[in-house]
């Protein structure tokens, strides 16, 4: 079949012109439509989600208050264990000095008197300088062994004895040096 068109050439292009540019349009229109959905959709999602960020922060007001408060009971325990902790060691360390003069009375032979006492700590012990007299060499020597003997003195090392007069009776001064135990812990 021949087909016949009596419309000069430049009005058939002109008319396929137009239907080109009505194609154009159109495929431009369904373009700027799905993007203007897509554009849509997602600001309806940034609302949606600004809407329950909102409300999870309206939820985390009341919850910062208690948090707040859990921290202040932390801080406030954390101090109270601190006092505890001081209070312990202080009732610790303050009966270690009774029990040493208590442990130390009990084997200070009748003629020893005690001059001075000095104490150093250590890791579990008390290093304890003593300085002595006695009215005779046996009081020095029983002392000596007394401590020796004793489980809560260790490392018992005698010092130097030097002898003066008082009332024409003779007294041996002396140092003992020791480490107590410290065993009612």
């Amino acid at each position: 079949m021949i087909k016949v068109n009596l419309l000069p050439r430049e009005i058939l292009e002109k008319e396929k012109g137009k239907k080109a540019g009505m194609l154009i349009g159109l495929i431009g229109f369904v373009i700027v439509l799905i993007v203007a959905c897509i554009f849509g959709l997602r600001v309806l999602k940034l609302n949606i989600l600004n809407a329950e960020l909102k409300e999870m922060e309206n939820k985390l007001i009341p919850l910062q208050a208690v948090i707040q408060q859990v921290d202040t009971i932390e801080t406030e325990k954390a101090k109270l264990n601190t006092k505890i902790g001081v209070i312990k060691t202080l009732m610790q360390d303050s009966l270690v000095y009774p029990h040493l003069m208590e442990d130390i009375s009990g084997l200070i032979p009748n003629n020893v008197w005690l001059n001075s006492l000095e104490t150093r700590t250590l890791e579990q012990k008390l290093s304890v300088t003593m300085k002595l007299s006695s009215a005779n060499n046996h009081g020095v020597a029983l002392f000596v062994a007394l401590l020796e003997s004793s489980d809560k003195f260790e490392k018992v090392k005698m010092g130097a004895i030097s002898t003066s007069k008082k009332d024409d009776v003779e007294i041996r001064d002396f140092q003992i040096n020791c480490e107590y135990i410290n065993k009612w812990e």
